[in-house]
């Protein structure tokens, strides 16, 4: 094996650095390297049942009926990090206020929240219901683990429940999440 050390890898005008075919060009086994700004640096990506009750609270990293949590630990102290699930649908099961939240925190700090007023008014005994879902970032906040949480609720002293689009089948009540970090 060789080793060439050069401080500056430069190309004529409208050429390319280009790696041989079927040769590799191995950036994270030595050193570290900076990746472009907008490049993704790693991904969690997960589907979950969701199906539970909850008594109402505001938002917080504790309130709520908690969906998933997981151990993330950023690669780079300048990126951003996004949180994104497909739709919630939460719906009270007594008559108790007219808000729903979802929402993401890294271990206290909040990632970001949806508030929801109802969706329909018209079920059953004037139960409310909303579809939510998450699309939210925060900078990075450092390289150390956080837990990301997301959690769900609503307003009021009653239950609400919170699950995917309604089905017979538990199987099929799955949201999907992703966590992403993308340098800055």
């Amino acid at each position: 094996m060789s080793t060439l050390e050069v401080k500056e890898l430069s190309h004529p005008s409208g050429e390319v650095i280009k790696i041989a075919a079927g040769k590799t060009l191995d950036l994270k086994s030595q050193g570290s390297v900076t990746m472009p700004t907008g490049s993704v640096l790693q991904v969690v990506n997960t589907n979950v049942q969701v199906s539970g009750t909850n008594t109402g609270a505001a938002p917080s990293s504790t309130a709520g009926l908690e969906i998933y949590s997981v151990s993330f630990t950023p690669i780079s102290a300048t990126s951003r990090i996004i949180v994104m699930t497909s739709s919630v649908m939460s719906q009270e099961l007594s008559n108790i206020g007219d808000k729903r939240w979802l929402g993401a925190w890294a271990d206290t700090t909040q990632i970001g929240v949806n508030s929801a007023t109802p969706h329909a008014a018209v079920h059953l005994a004037a139960l409310n219901n909303a579809m939510q879902s998450l699309n939210h970032g925060i900078n990075s906040w450092g390289t150390t683990a956080k837990t990301i949480r997301i959690r769900g609720g609503g307003d009021g002293a009653g239950y609400v429940n919170l699950e995917t689009v309604y089905d017979y089948s538990a199987s099929l009540r799955e949201i999907g999440i992703t966590i992403m970090e993308i340098q800055g």
